[in-house]
């Protein structure tokens, strides 16, 4: 479990900026993006990964 002061550290580095977030997978990525005060910004992004490396299907 991460340390509180660790934790009250990295919210600070964050606090007032957009954040992407990424959740990458074998086959599909998820992404999103909140505001400065951590609501996301409409719906997550789905997309897939590929040999070629570049954003094919998904829902961009």
């Amino acid at each position: 479990m991460p340390n509180q002061k660790i934790i009250a550290e990295k919210k600070d580095f964050v606090y007032g900026k957009y954040v992407i977030g990424i959740d990458p997978v074998k086959t599909f990525h998820q992404a999103a993006i909140l505001n400065p005060k951590g609501i996301q910004i409409g719906k997550s992004l789905s997309f897939r990964n590929s040999h070629l490396g570049k954003l094919t299907g998904g829902n961009i």
